[in-house]
């Protein structure tokens, strides 16, 4: 059995915007979030797998952290500016970021 879920069903449901939802995904991290390092050293060839997203921030955090218009934002500068105006406001985003943790 699946289930299917329409991304605006998910969002309402969760009082969430696509901005929103972008931000859990970012700060959560999760199974499609994988970073794979491998190391090849003769016969002894192993592989990391490590979860990214923002260290001790489950989707719990993360929801409560969305409703403060993070993603939002995140999403038009993203859109809207060029590389080195990005690099600015995103000195800025982290701090709101961080007041809002």
């Amino acid at each position: 059995m699946v289930h299917v879920f329409d991304s605006t069903d998910v969002a309402s449901e969760l009082g969430l915007t696509r901005g929103g939802l972008v931000l859990v995904a970012l700060l959560s991290g999760g199974d499609y979030d994988v970073v794979c390092i491998s190391h090849l050293r003769g016969p002894d060839m192993y592989s990391l797998h490590m979860q990214t997203g923002l260290r001790n921030c489950g989707p719990s955090i993360a929801h409560g952290v969305a409703h403060y218009g993070l993603g939002y934002t995140l999403i038009e500068a993203a859109e809207s500016l060029s590389c080195p105006e990005l690099e600015a406001f995103l000195i800025q985003w982290h701090e709101g970021l961080c007041a809002v943790l």
